[in-house]
């Protein structure tokens, strides 16, 4: 069985609901490539494994789940500690109860103005 790596770009966006993303493939994980729609606020990067097989005498590609995913990269965004949230976020309260609840230590203000869980792997670009 033959197979090959494709890696792709997903861009973040938020959506009414969810946070979505448009997706494409790239030829590389080089950053200054990256060019960042509009309305996104950041992007990570995935590989897919693409295997073809025969099923009764017909070539049918699998695709695998993603892998190799990368952190998310975040253009123009702030870390805010819970300290600098109850100090410099005016209308703060749902935010507040929103990180105690989850336990977070620390938010991301992304450069479209939400707000989302800061992870440790996640990673601030100028």
């Amino acid at each position: 069985m033959e197979y090959v790596g494709k890696t792709y770009i997903e861009y973040l966006e938020h959506g009414v609901t969810r946070i979505e993303g448009k997706i494409d493939e790239v030829l590389d994980r080089e950053l200054k490539s990256v060019k960042l729609p509009d309305k996104a606020y950041g992007f990570r990067f995935f590989d897919i494994i693409v295997a073809q097989v025969e099923v009764d005498g017909r070539l049918i590609d699998l695709h695998s789940k993603r892998i190799n995913e990368s952190p998310v990269y975040y253009y123009r965004a702030r870390v805010l500690t819970h300290k600098e949230v109850t100090e410099g976020v005016p209308n703060n309260e749902k935010l507040l109860l929103y990180m105690n609840i989850n336990g977070w230590d620390k938010v991301i203000q992304t450069r479209t103005g939400q707000f989302l869980e800061f992870r440790e792997e996640d990673v601030i670009l100028d």
